[in-house]
């Protein structure tokens, strides 16, 4: 029989233990069943315990065993006894133990033959040979074959711990080892398939969709194959949106979608059961779908949806990962949130097109300085009071524009040709607020005796630069308030109508000033875009100075040289006057700095080098010209210095590069360019030519090539600004006056 001090009740709970798992094998979304041994289970159980040690002690012998046992009890060991190897392998199949101490010479089955039936059954199984001198070589065979070690039957107590003691901290340190290598390739599988998935969403967000529709019907099939689901649908609830996408059972296309509006009012994770899903759809009664369903948000955590599935078999969701899950919500609301932000972008950039072009239906000089808004006002109250003759419209009218913290008043009248015209700011004071109150339906006020809103007999006094000029008193008003984009701008009065104010001639003054209210703030918004230009034009100058520091100065002075040259060809002597306005002489100014941005992309060994370049470095430096013309594109506002980064190379005789244009078929701009930057060139010192030219020597360079490098009306329009030159030389940069 087999001897042992393990209660049953031990023995029980072991049983216990050695549970079967499932574990769920993430290949094409489906769950595949595993029946786990026995031993696997004993495996991690045995890696979770903490008590003594277990030692399995089989010998026929039992005067041999029982001392060994005693001894080993005394030190904290779980001892248990077989008499022979079938007992000890029936007992291995029901417990488990750290370390078996076998003898070598038993009846029937021997040692060595105990030792390689354990090793077929758990290759960590530890197993320590007990031999006698005359068995020693067939002991150190057995280690050969598995065993953890022999000990001969002479062996002391303390021969006799040690050995134990080592195999069988050595047995669990393995246990544990096996377990953590399961557990992490457990692990990688997981990963491996959380990064398909997320390889797989990938794909479907760089699928150009131009509508999010379209974009959650693609992910919506793409997830379905991922995780093999039976259905699948996204419900979007954000950013004035109520779209839904699906994938599986038609009744969810079309459905109610009870189930996602659960999860977007407790804002958490829902689960259903198959009977309470089949309410919702009665189509799938006899499926046994249960439904999963998670919030999405994008990544500022804004609630946008919600994420639906649905299942046949609800061990499918059991299996699935609900870390797993989560992050597909999470990078499915990523996702979303970019398509709808991309979306909204989109939006507002058309909005912005129209803007435009309706400003430019509006006819206005955007090119005026202060007088802008002026203007603006002038034309629309001139528009506004000669809308019908014989209306007796009111002669005056006062504008009232906030600016931050500041008031400006200003008086319009009609001249003696019934224009209206600004006639006289005014300093701005409190009793003016007072005076005209702004309300959304506007105010009206009669003397008395008529219909008024301000309910008062008499006005408290207006300033007397007012009262001047509308002539010393005040018969009424209309009084409306002026609203741009970004909120409340001032206040528009109009005085002294010829009859009683109505309530018509405020509602007429209301559509004026909130027609006047978005002019103004497209003024203003065009005013700070310019800013914006100009801000973007120097900043990227700035990066091209980064590059030498010969250029900050090179810079300054193309700008002026260009400007100078563009006002000479503005004059009526010139054949390009019609070319050259106003607009064009800032722009270039502006615009000038820019012809070497493409700089920034040659490598500095060959940018910088001092001497001649090769002809291979040659060639690679002359695309700088295509470089700064690839970084300027699709700008409005940079299409000037596109043309000037391109072209300044060409010459007039079609012998330049990069395009070898000829004649006016290079833009003016550039050609313009071209003779400033030569000049700058050749009289400035640089890495590959330490002497620079003298003016005199620049200016006959220029006359040499004369319709050959450059064009001739440019080359004259710099002999006639010479001086000039000279100057801003001076001014901006040493110029040598003579050889050195």
């Amino acid at each position: 029989m087999l001897k042992t001090s393990q209660t049953e009740e031990d023995r029980v709970s072991e049983k216990r233990a050695e549970s079967v798992s499932l574990e769920v094998l993430p290949s094409s979304g489906e769950l595949s069943e595993v029946v786990v041994s026995s031993r696997s289970v004993t495996v991690e159980h045995r890696a979770m315990y903490e008590g003594p040690y277990r030692v399995l002690l089989v010998d026929d012998d039992r005067d041999v065993m029982e001392p060994w046992g005693r001894y080993l009890r005394r030190k904290g060991w779980e001892v248990h006894v077989a008499q022979s190897a079938m007992e000890a392998l029936e007992w291995l199949d029901e417990a488990w133990c750290d370390v078996v101490v076998s003898d070598l010479l038993m009846p029937e089955v021997d040692g060595l033959s105990l030792l390689q039936k354990i090793r077929a059954r758990d290759s960590e199984q530890a197993v320590v040979i007990l031999t006698g001198y005359s068995t020693e070589e067939r002991a150190i065979e057995a280690v050969k074959w598995g065993a953890s070690g022999y000990l001969l039957k002479t062996s002391t107590m303390s021969d006799l711990s040690l050995t134990l003691d080592r195999v069988a901290e050595q047995s669990r340190l393995r246990v544990q080892n096996k377990r953590l290598a399961q557990e992490l390739h457990t692990r990688n599988r997981q990963l491996e398939y959380q990064n398909r998935v997320i390889s797989e969403l990938y794909d479907v967000s760089i699928v150009p969709n131009t509508d999010t529709e379209g974009f959650l019907n693609t992910l919506c099939q793409r997830l379905r194959k991922i995780l093999g689901v039976e259905a699948l649908r996204i419900s979007v609830f954000s950013s004035g949106l109520r779209l839904s996408a699906a994938a599986g059972y038609k009744a969810l296309e079309w459905g109610a979608n009870e189930p996602e509006m659960q999860v977007q009012q407790k804002q958490r994770v829902v689960t259903m059961e198959a009977e309470e899903v089949a309410r919702h759809y009665p189509e799938l009664m006899m499926r046994d779908v249960t439904f999963w369903g998670q919030p999405i948000r994008d990544s500022h955590q804004q609630f946008l949806g919600v994420l639906g599935m649905y299942f046949l078999n609800p061990e499918t969701l059991q299996g699935l990962e609900k870390d797993l899950l989560a992050l597909i919500a999470q990078k499915v609301g990523y996702m979303l949130g970019a398509r709808l932000a991309e979306a909204e972008l989109r939006e507002s950039f058309q909005q912005h097109i129209e803007i435009a072009q309706f400003n430019e239906q509006l006819l206005l000089d955007f090119r005026m300085e202060e007088p802008r808004e002026l203007e603006l006002f002038r034309r629309t109250l001139d528009r506004m009071l000669s809308r019908r003759a014989g209306d007796r419209l009111p002669p005056y009218a006062l504008v009232l524009r906030e600016e931050g913290t500041r008031l400006r008043v200003t008086v319009f009248g009609r001249d003696a040709m019934q224009r209206v015209v600004v006639m006289a700011p005014l300093i701005p004071g409190p009793e003016l607020s007072i005076l005209f109150p702004a309300r959304s339906g506007g105010v009206i006020f009669n003397q008395i005796g008529l219909p008024s809103d301000l309910h008062l007999s008499q006005l408290p006094p207006p300033p007397q630069e007012l009262l001047r000029i509308l002539g010393g008193h005040i018969a009424n008003f209309v009084c409306c308030p002026l609203h741009a984009m970004t909120g409340s701008i001032g206040r528009l009065v109009l005085f002294n109508y010829g009859r009683p104010v109505q309530r018509t001639d405020a509602a007429i003054l209301m559509s004026y000033s909130v027609t006047l209210g978005f002019q103004i703030s497209i003024v203003r918004e065009f005013l700070d875009r310019q800013r914006t230009q100009l801000v973007a034009m120097s900043k990227l100058a700035q990066l091209a100075e980064k590059r030498d520091d010969e250029t900050g100065a090179h810079l300054r002075r193309i700008s002026h040289y260009s400007r100078v040259l563009a006002e000479d060809l503005a004059a009526p002597y010139s054949p390009y006057q019609k070319q050259v306005d106003d607009l064009f002489i800032r722009e270039i100014f502006d615009s000038s700095p820019l012809h070497d941005i493409g700089k920034v992309g040659i490598e500095d060994h060959i940018l910088l080098k001092g001497g001649r370049l090769s002809e291979e470095e040659y060639e690679i430096m002359k695309t700088h010209t295509t470089i700064g013309a690839e970084v300027l594109e699709g700008v409005d506002f940079l299409k000037m210095a596109q043309l000037i980064a391109l072209c300044h190379h060409e010459r007039f005789d079609g012998k330049g590069y990069p395009q070898g244009l000829r004649g006016d078929d290079i833009p003016l701009a550039a050609r313009i360019v071209t003779v400033a930057d030569v000049y700058d060139a050749v009289t400035s010192v640089r890495v590959y030519r330490p002497r620079a030219f003298t003016h005199e020597e620049a200016k006959g360079m220029l006359l040499r090539e004369y319709a050959k490098h450059f064009d001739p009306v440019v080359v004259d329009a710099f002999l006639r600004c010479e001086q000039l030159f000279v100057d801003l030389k001076e001014r901006h940069g040493h110029v040598p006056t003579s050889a050195t």
